[in-house]
């Protein structure tokens, strides 16, 4: 009988571990794309596709006779698609599902393009971004970006007014 108890708490310690397993592995990729922007004085990019639950980082090509390190051209270079988007050589980069259990809630910038992506510059800096995980019972954890910074955290409903505020601060963005 104590056995019997014990399947549904394990089954809720297991499903909170994949939750934040999936939140590290967004966080390992957003500090990853930050370093990869700066050391190659370029843009990076953690990029979501909310349909097939996986997550990836690409970084921008220099323009043909531009070197990696020279001024990258901003944001016009970016919109106008004179460069091509690179996906990451490194493991960390790869293409990564969300654990089984675990989905995309809300995926929000405030960036004009609406993208599911988060861009970190080469000085370093980023958007301002959020996005929100949820697992099979209904817990939440958010992996939130500073603009000026591109500092990367967790955060859950237990911070609470950090986390409150976070979510009241975006539009809503349901992938």
């Amino acid at each position: 009988m104590v056995s019997a108890a014990l399947v549904p708490s394990f089954a809720g310690v297991l499903s909170d571990t994949r939750l934040r397993a999936g939140a590290r592995s967004i966080l390992a990729q957003c500090r990853y794309a930050r370093d990869l922007a700066v050391q190659r004085a370029t843009y990076a990019r953690v990029v979501f596709d909310s349909g097939s639950q996986i997550h990836a980082v690409t970084w921008l090509q220099p323009e043909e006779g531009e070197q990696a390190g020279a001024p990258a051209g901003g944001q016009a270079a970016r919109a106008s698609g004179e460069r091509k988007w690179l996906p990451a050589s490194n493991p960390i980069g790869r293409p990564i599902g969300l654990p089984e259990g675990v989905e995309f809630d809300r995926l929000a910038t405030k960036s004009e393009s609406g993208e599911p992506a988060v861009t970190f510059a080469p000085d370093g800096s980023a958007e301002d971004w959020f996005v929100a995980l949820r697992n099979d019972r209904g817990t939440r954890l958010a992996v939130k970006v500073t603009a000026t910074t591109g500092a990367v955290e967790v955060l859950s409903p237990e911070d609470g007014k950090a986390f409150d505020e976070l979510e009241a601060q975006f539009e809503e963005q349901r992938p």
